[in-house]
């Protein structure tokens, strides 16, 4: 007789997507190779009471879209209110609870791991010194209360990453961003984010002639970078395109006025996870134009996919692309070096293939789903080890 998988419990941010989402579903699928457990968190819509991922049962709460401090406050309590049903009426047993962030659901596992003693895990999946400063609209400088949020948030995320029992980055230098003493270097572990990317490997490919950049805030994600990049190489080559894909909650007026009625430049809404793997597969070069980043998802996924990558070298971009090797890298914010890159990997078709190649031989052998599941159970092994 087997023993019974260990147990996780992940607390997940709002609103989350749970049944809808192919990508959301599939990290816990694959997790399930190892672990069971429960998932928590908040959802604007409903999809019916309880759903399941692999051995993880997906718990709704529902999501608060007004005030940001009642939102949070909340949701603060309504995790913590079902976490001690779970744990205590239902004597659920976890091997640690996992937060993907040290906001919020950061301080919710804190407290969880007070109440009960099951240690816990703070995701760190970008730069929190950099990330508000750049969710604007052309805009760099933070307002006083803006400037009273930054320094709130920072102070949290210290707060609980130095009192969490494992941190999880994504490559070994993310550490050194957080700025917390040498101590806490004991209890953390570095790998990559979950990406299917078998579903990228598998895909028809294709090339619809366009350059892609998906993500969401768009200025963060810089997509005024590479609108002002495309309408410098546009006339050189008429046959490409560009299509931005993503939700903007700023509005895309800013960058409508940017592209200045090109018709080549295409602004678009957010897609389901399907459609994300359709336009990766089809596009002819994906662009990383990003202001800030830990390590981008997409960059994995355009590895998969077989496509030539330019990124900015921001996060820990360097350490999934090396300059003209696997990819073409350029210094954030700096266009006409973003100009260049396009214009060499349109230009030069021989040397954009090698560079894709190289990229996907990479992501099969460092980038799998089993690599993500192998990091995973050796981070939980670990924590409980002693």
């Amino acid at each position: 007789m087997t023993s019974q998988k260990p147990q996780l419990l992940f607390i997940a941010p709002g609103p989350a997507m749970p049944k809808a989402s192919l990508s959301y579903c599939l990290r816990f699928e694959w997790l399930s190779k190892q672990f069971g457990g429960d998932i928590i968190a908040p959802v604007l819509k409903s999809s019916s009471g309880f759903t399941q991922a692999g051995s993880f049962t997906f718990h709704e709460l529902p999501y608060y879209a007004g005030n940001g401090f009642i939102r949070n406050t909340t949701t603060f309590f309504s995790t913590l209110s079902l976490f001690i049903r779970l744990r205590y009426k239902e004597k659920k047993k976890y091997a640690a609870v996992i937060s993907p962030n040290p906001l919020v659901t950061g301080l919710t596992a804190l407290i969880i791991t007070r109440i009960s003693g099951i240690k816990n895990i703070i995701e760190v999946n970008g730069n929190f010194k950099e990330a508000l400063k750049f969710n604007r609209k052309g805009e760099i400088t933070l307002t006083f209360s803006e400037k009273i949020k930054d320094s709130m948030a920072l102070w949290f995320t210290k707060m609980v990453l130095t009192r969490c029992n494992a941190i999880k980055t994504l490559y070994p230098e993310q550490f050194s961003t957080l700025s917390l003493q040498k101590k806490h270097q004991s209890k953390v572990f570095s790998f990559h984010d979950f990406v299917p990317i078998q579903h990228f490997v598998n895909h028809p490919k294709e090339d619809k002639k366009f350059l892609l950049l998906m993500g969401f805030p768009w200025y963060l994600k810089g997509v005024d970078l590479l609108i002002e990049a495309f309408k410098k190489i546009s006339p050189e080559f008429p046959e490409y395109s560009m299509k931005v894909v993503g939700w903007n909650p700023d509005g895309r007026e800013y960058f409508e006025k940017m592209a200045d009625g090109n018709l080549r430049i295409e602004l678009c809404n957010s897609v389901e996870y399907e459609e994300v793997i359709s336009l990766m597969t089809s596009c002819s070069v994906y662009v990383l134009a990003s202001r800030t980043e830990g390590l981008a998802r997409v960059i994995i996924e355009a590895m998969a996919s077989c496509k030539p990558i330019i990124a900015a070298n921001v996060g820990g971009t360097a350490t999934m692309i090396r300059h003209e090797e696997t990819g073409l890298l350029f210094e954030k914010e700096n266009v006409d070096q973003l100009t260049a890159c396009i214009r060499r990997m349109l230009g030069d078709k021989q040397f954009a293939d090698s560079c894709a190649q190289k990229a996907h031989v990479e992501a099969l052998a460092r980038l799998s789903e089993e690599i993500y599941v192998k990091g995973f159970s050796t981070m939980v092994k670990e924590l409980n080890r002693d």
